[in-house]
């Protein structure tokens, strides 16, 4: 069996310049930093530190993306992608493994580790004097060197924080790795418990709070607007709650140790409390996917340039400049959204009527989702930029065999700007949003309600659990708002799952929330099912088929470690079922 190879960029100059490193015939830990250039004198200049920094952001990815274009929810029960041909299917189809796994973050976050790790290790070669050093960068104006070295040490326990997260959601217990190993030692390193990886992440951004401004409105005196999107306090807050929600989860407590849900209660509970101020629910919802600097946005991936791609790719397929297929929104994400009187199309009273399937529905519907007589703008001829309504009826022309024509009956619209006029190649710079305030919300709900129950707080904040999920329906526009004030423990759990569900919806936290609370096996192993419209005059009539079969095994929760990671290191354990 052949060993998997793979290339590592990594900056090593002080002008910034990236060296692609050789093809490397071992797996990840096998490789010592000596395959590297020697850093020399890399570290002495703190603009050369900066750069690095800024490369390790870059190393983040717009997963929206990936897969293509269709992120992770082509591999849950929210969609499923316009090609069947697409390698989000392999999450449902049950082919992967240790050898083949979409979008595998293994290598990319032990070299984004990597990288952190070098520079904690140089970082000391930079010697500036306190409130004497004042040095000009290219973007940034004149800063004082001292506290830009504070700042860029504490980006670096959050971004390695991050990154741990991240691996923690794939694979749950990793090795935990502080430094760089040269070629004579043992870098063949086993996993860490779970306890251990949770209680260093939360270790590295207390490290990091130590060193962040609460903003750079104003830094030390200065305003910085080129520096807006780091890590500052808040974020390091708001994901050290993370890590608690996870480890508190199903996945990785299953003996329900309530001392972790107040833990992330309590954590989410002081976030909603300090920063009251600084974060909160935009009017509209579209706002936090078109603003950088939205008050929901709590992190976000910032782009240098505008863009319409997200536009172009999930357009209707009739419609002039479609560059897709992407995702195709699944009739169970569709029948997911309420009524606008806040009850599900199932529950008696709800008003839902199957011979008008879109009418009245959870104003979210008609932001979220582009069906059967929803409106765009199109190009029918020449410059001409006009309103035109949505046809995936049969014969219709955004429906099959239109080429790429939506396999399940709808389009998804959540990230698009509907506002571009694309004749004119009109594009708006949009964020890549990594956690926005709604996510926090729901969170601190999940865990009051476990720890203390529907209808308490923390003893951080003063919110109750139904309270912040009535937030957000306050903001989605249903009427009325509240929730019974009579819910169990259980039913309160319904209740925000529907609204992460929801308010989340293709937004990669579906695919995520099913595996923390072991539902997904209930949940995504299903057929993925469609709708077929038949019009008579100007009537329709609707069926719901099966569009795509869907498989989902235990083992699922968790990625596979590497093949080669298993083969090439004695000491590194696979996931139980992989």
């Amino acid at each position: 069996m052949q060993k998997i190879s793979f290339k590592q960029v990594l900056l090593m100059t002080a002008s910034a310049a990236l060296l692609l490193l050789s093809s490397c015939e071992k797996p990840f830990l096998e490789k010592p930093l000596d395959d590297y250039v020697p850093l020399g004198e890399s570290f002495e200049d703190i603009r050369n530190a900066r750069n690095w920094i800024n490369n390790i952001y870059s190393d983040r990815v717009n997963e929206y993306t990936i897969l293509g274009n269709a992120g992770f929810a082509a591999g849950s029960d929210e969609a499923i992608h316009g090609s069947t041909t697409n390698t989000s299917r392999v999450f449902y189809n049950g082919s992967w493994n240790a050898l083949n796994t979409p979008f595998d973050i293994w290598v990319k976050s032990f070299t984004t580790v990597r990288k952190i790790n070098v520079f904690f290790e140089n970082i000391k070669n930079v010697v500036v004097v306190q409130n004497e050093d004042t040095i000009k960068l290219s973007d940034d104006g004149y800063a004082n060197a001292y506290y830009l070295l504070e700042r860029l040490k504490g980006e670096a326990f959050f971004l390695r924080a991050f990154n741990y997260i991240e691996m923690f959601k794939y694979y749950g217990a990793v090795p935990i790795v502080t430094r760089s190993y040269g070629a004579t030692e043992d870098f063949n390193l086993p996993r860490n418990t779970v306890d251990e990886v949770v209680a260093f992440i939360k270790k590295d951004l207390d490290s990091a709070m130590k060193y962040l401004p609460e903003n750079y409105a104003n830094f030390y005196g200065q305003g910085y607007a080129n520096w807006q999107g780091r890590a500052v306090k808040s974020t390091c807050l708001a994901y050290k709650a993370k890590a608690q929600l996870l480890y508190a989860s199903p996945l990785h407590n299953p003996t329900n140790d309530l001392g972790r849900w107040r833990d992330a209660a309590e954590l989410y509970g002081s976030f909603i409390s300090t920063y009251a101020s600084m974060y909160g629910l935009e009017t509209q919802v579209q706002r936090a996917f078109m603003d950088p600097n939205s008050k929901e946005s709590i992190f976000n991936i910032r782009v240098a340039t505008g863009l319409n791609t997200i536009d172009r790719n999930q357009r209707p397929a009739g419609f002039k400049f479609f560059t897709g297929p992407a995702v195709n929104p699944t009739q169970a994400m569709v029948d997911a959204f309420q009524m606008r009187n806040g009850r599900s199309i199932t529950d008696a009273g709800s008003t839902y009527n199957p011979a008008r399937p879109y009418e009245n529905r959870d104003p979210r519907f008609y932001q979220f989702i582009n069906f059967n007589g929803s409106t765009l703008l199109d190009n029918p001829s020449a410059s001409t930029w006009s309103v035109r309504q949505v046809e995936t009826f049969d014969g219709g022309k955004d429906a099959q065999p239109v080429v790429n024509a939506t396999r399940t009956g709808y389009y998804m619209r959540k990230f698009m700007d509907t506002t571009l006029n694309l004749v004119a190649n009109q594009t708006s710079f949009r964020p890549y949003v990594l956690m926005r305030y709604p996510e926090v919300l729901l969170s601190y709900a999940e865990a009051v309600n476990e720890a203390y129950g529907p209808y308490a707080s923390s003893t951080a904040s003063s919110l109750k659990a139904s309270a912040a999920v009535e937030q957000i329906r306050q903001r989605a526009g249903l009427l009325p708002f509240a929730l019974s004030t009579a819910l169990t423990q259980a039913q309160m759990r319904d209740a925000i799952v529907q609204e992460r569900r929801v308010e989340l919806a293709f937004e990669n936290q579906r695919f995520w929330d099913a595996r923390r609370w072991k539902k997904a096996e209930q949940w995504f192993n299903v057929p993925a099912r469609g709708v077929q419209i038949t019009k008579t005059g100007n009537n329709f009539t609707y069926k719901y088929v099966d569009v795509e079969t869907k498989t989902f095994t235990a083992k699922m929760n968790l990625f596979p470690i590497p093949d080669a990671e298993i083969r090439y290191n004695p000491k590194m354990k696979q996931n139980q079922g992989w």
